[in-house]
């Protein structure tokens, strides 16, 4: 299996899934874990369904 047997539709269901999953765990940790080592600007996490006011 490679990335292209993924739409794109699919990854991004996949991402918000686990975001949520993270948030529900810890959502400072999470916060911290998608800033910092995901790398996920306020526009982007915005994207995800992560209001900025979260962090």
């Amino acid at each position: 299996m490679t990335y292209d047997d993924f739409s794109k539709q699919d990854l991004v269901l996949l991402v918000c899934d686990l975001i949520d999953g993270l948030m529900q765990d810890d959502e400072e940790q999470a916060m911290i874990y998608l800033r910092d080592t995901c790398e996920l600007n306020d526009e982007q996490l915005e994207f995800f369904g992560v209001s900025s006011s979260n962090n």
